[in-house]
């Protein structure tokens, strides 16, 4: 994205800027159907009076069209089309965001209450996690045997299901888990639904995942907060892959988390990756426990070092009254937000959305930036946790390296139009991944959630 005097911006964290692109009425059927749907487009975005030379056709047809405010509306590849021209307009400085706003001014609220026990909630709600006793010992061991039966106990590295790109398989195993945990986690929480569920397995000589927290799913602006129930199927403890967790970290950066959006770690964490590891609280735990966190928590998952593969069921849940949501970078400072449905993670898995765009359009575009408030509260925060673990330096290194390729960018103050030195922009959404970067980006994207 540009500034004013066109000139490149940093992109980060912090939403200045969020105005919805909403295409109204119920998303067309899958059928590759287009529609002509009249917007909010021309209200929140700005084409240039004068066209940037070399913009292809597909680009300045979308450019009509929002300067117009009647937008074809297709799904499936059509979709895909119109989204990568949209991107290619935005890039290229020919449509940008009407104004910015800034949401500094709302303060960060932990979202109502999720868990019935009230003790166990305000932990939640307060440090971004707790421990919750789900299954008994002999439920967690048929869950963990039924893994066996619909997966097969041949594997390696880390397997998590919805990285899996068998869809069949997936629905699978969501029916197997969901008959035992979706009453079981419904006793537990209020008025939470789960959205995605699966098996993640570590098999022996798996290493750590890195540092990192998991998508926004719901809208964290309006005060919604979405939660993993991470289900240990056998005891979890220090040698087999255990979860680990950064209290408090939820509350500190206001960014939507998404494709492109926090690898491993942007925004107020870039650059404190060794500062965050070292800060890390384990959690052991007993077949049947969960571990539940907020997805906007930082953590991670030590090695399985043990000869056993670590079997874990992760379920995340939202709000009844919230809808789902999905965030992906672009470029600059500019990231598109999809509404989505339960059905758009058995569509494409998050490793695939790294290459791939959705097979639908985008209904918002947002600016972000990092700004000094979300800094100073993730300095605060590591100023009042005592270090305890050392950190992986295979790992660190990777992570590292992986940010400053990815995510490193440079500062920007509220309000402040001072151009900082470009800094790397990610892939574009239509290029595969190539090299080192793309393969550790693959494997990112897989490990979330340990």
């Amino acid at each position: 994205m540009l500034n004013d005097d066109h000139s490149e911006r940093d992109v980060s964290a912090e939403v200045f800027y969020h105005r919805e692109l909403r295409h109204g009425g119920a998303p067309a059927a899958r059928e590759g159907r287009a529609r002509k749907v009249r917007t909010k487009l021309e209200a929140s975005v700005v084409p240039v009076d004068v066209v940037p030379e070399g913009l292809d056709a597909g680009a300045l047809e979308v450019l009509e069209q929002l300067r117009g405010g009647v937008v074809e509306a297709p799904d499936g590849e059509a979709a895909r089309e119109l989204t990568r021209s949209l991107e290619r307009a935005i890039e290229a400085g020919a449509v940008g965001p009407a104004g910015r706003v800034r949401s500094d001014a709302t303060p960060l609220r932990p979202g109502r209450p999720a868990l019935r026990d009230p003790v166990l909630d305000e932990q939640l709600r307060t440090e971004g996690w707790a421990k919750v006793r789900v299954l008994s010992r002999e439920q967690a061991a048929e869950l963990r045997e039924a893994y066996g039966e619909v997966h097969g106990w041949v594997g390696e590295g880390f397997e998590p299901d919805p990285g899996n790109g068998d869809v069949d398989y997936r629905t699978r195993s969501r029916k197997v888990l969901g008959a035992v945990l979706d009453p079981a986690l419904a006793e537990l929480f209020v008025d939470h639904s789960p959205f995605l569920q699966g098996y993640y397995v570590k098999w022996p000589g798996c290493p750590e995942t890195h540092i990192h927290s998991d998508w926004t799913n719901v809208d964290e602006e309006a005060g919604h907060r979405s939660y993993i129930a991470w289900t240990a199927l056998q005891d979890i403890t220090d040698d087999v892959g255990q979860m680990s967790v950064l209290p408090g970290s939820h509350l500190v950066d206001r960014s939507p988390r998404g494709s492109r959006l926090n690898l491993p770690l942007a925004g107020a964490w870039h650059g404190k990756e060794e500062d965050v590891w070292r800060r890390m609280r384990r959690v052991p735990l007993e077949a049947g426990e969960a571990l539940v966190f907020d997805m906007a928590t930082i953590h991670a998952s030590f090695s399985n070092t043990t000869e056993v593969p670590r079997v874990a069921a992760v379920t995340c849940l939202r709000p009844d009254e919230s809808d789902l949501v999905y965030y992906r970078a672009v470029s600059g400072d500019t990231v598109l937000r999809y509404d989505i449905d339960d059905d758009f993670f058995l569509e494409a898995t998050p490793a695939q959305l790294v290459d791939e765009l959705p097979c639908r359009l985008p209904s918002a575009v947002l600016e972000v930036r990092t700004t000094p408030e979300s800094i100073r509260r993730a300095e605060e925060l590591l100023a009042s946790l005592e270090p305890v673990e050392e950190p992986p330096e295979d790992v660190l290194a990777e992570q590292r390296a992986l940010t400053a390729a990815v995510a490193g960018r440079q500062i920007s103050a509220p309000g402040d139009d001072a151009s900082p030195p470009a800094a790397p922009e990610p892939p574009r959404a239509d290029t595969p991944r190539r090299g080192v970067l793309g393969r550790v980006l693959q494997r990112f994207e897989r490990s979330r959630s340990g």
